[in-house]
């Protein structure tokens, strides 16, 4: 399940910016990402509020896939025939049913995973990382393949997204069975807000935030960089970083039990600042180097936040809202986050490279955010263990 959970996600995430950009809407890539922000502020936590309410969180799942399949289908036939500047705004809404319903299959993914390990007796500090490990190869095989297809600048990679979405859903009767939890007057939307009362979980959700602008930012103009350096295959370097977050994701339940919560979570964060300067001081040729190290950052990164965030979360609240939460995750992360990040990218992007045809100044300031950011963790974020779960 969570292999082709990200098979589906890795067809087209990293590779569209390329794409817009080979057809002339480079202008306009950090609107197409926003669009995604958009579309993910409400539905995650609709959606986990359902799961936890009304309907399994499995069976929910895949119909859900079955509905992405055919707007990743539809999607790929305009842009076939229809895509250009001219007809943007209806491309942009034609796009963002995609992350309106693929953005909300990732919390319901990782509650239905979290229900059974607790259904079996397993502890999701050490057994979590080993199953989501899979969705980072599914992701890796979908950027080669798409890559080696010759899709990454062609529609077909959504189509590619299609066809995995179909699969999805026809094995998602395959899961097991994970019912609502039956407190159902707990889990209304005005008792999930109360989440955010506990300080340092609403620190985390903030942090998810920040952590969802510095992600979309390079899922959206990493591609067209590489491009514009000469990098000869865009996408299998962008797959180093899926390799290192493979290695990242195993670590974590050692990372976890020698350096606890804290230290993880601001090793993640001094990544991006690595990540960023590398991307700013490397090239094609004899700095390549730098871009193979910046996509290593990402990778720990990305696996060191996501992963551990998601297993506090999983620990920090009840049961009742166990796919409520997950969807306020999400809706931090792949919602505002989406939309603050791509914005603001787009910002940088039309007033730095745009402007000047240069890459350094826009991942400089992308550095020095990211550095703002560990600052501020390290002297807020107080708990450094796990904590037990409520429960």
């Amino acid at each position: 399940m969570i292999f082709l959970q990200f098979a589906v996600l890795g067809s087209y995430i990293t590779s569209m910016g390329g794409y817009l950009s080979s057809i002339g809407l480079s202008a306009h890539i950090g609107i197409f990402y926003a669009m995604g922000g958009f579309a993910a502020l409400v539905t995650p936590a609709l959606m986990g509020i359902l799961a936890d309410r009304r309907i399994p969180s499995q069976r929910l799942y895949g119909m859900m896939h079955c509905c992405l399949g055919v707007c990743l289908l539809s999607f790929g036939v305009w842009c076939r025939f229809n895509i250009s500047s001219v007809n943007l705004i209806w491309s942009l809404i034609v796009y963002s049913t995609i992350p309106l319903l693929v953005i909300p299959t990732i919390p319901l993914a990782y509650s239905t995973i979290y229900a059974v390990l607790d259904r079996n007796g397993m502890n999701p500090e050490s057994d979590f990382p080993r199953i989501r490990v899979y969705g980072t190869i599914g992701f890796i095989f979908s950027m080669l393949a798409v890559d080696f297809l010759g899709l990454q600048h062609s529609y077909g990679q959504f189509i590619f997204g299609a066809v995995s979405a179909f699969i999805l859903a026809a094995w998602s009767f395959l899961i097991p069975n994970c019912p609502p939890v039956q407190n159902r007057e707990r889990t209304k939307l005005t008792e999930s807000l109360k989440l955010f009362r506990n300080p340092q979980l609403c620190i985390f959700f903030i942090l998810f935030f920040c952590m969802g602008m510095l992600e979309k930012i390079s899922e959206a103009y990493t591609s067209p960089f590489f491009s514009s350096v000469s990098v000869s295959h865009p996408n299998a370097l962008l797959s180093v970083s899926r390799v290192a977050e493979v290695f990242g994701i195993l670590a974590i339940p050692f990372m976890l039990r020698c350096f606890g919560v804290k230290k993880t979570i601001s090793t993640a964060i001094a990544a991006w600042v690595v990540y960023y300067l590398s991307l700013a001081l490397g090239d094609s040729g004899s700095g390549f180097w730098l871009l193979v190290l910046s996509m290593v950052s990402y990778g720990a990164a990305f696996s060191f936040f996501s992963i551990v965030g998601s297993i506090f979360v999983e620990n920090t609240v009840e049961n009742a809202f166990r796919s409520t939460a997950q969807g306020v995750m999400t809706v931090m992360t792949n919602g505002l986050g989406t939309i603050a990040g791509s914005l603001s990218a787009q910002f940088l992007y039309n007033s730095t490279v745009a402007a000047s045809g240069g890459w350094t100044p826009m991942w400089v300031v992308l550095a020095s955010f990211s550095l703002m950011l560990f600052v501020l963790f390290v002297i807020i974020f107080k708990q450094n263990k796990l904590p037990l779960h409520n429960d």
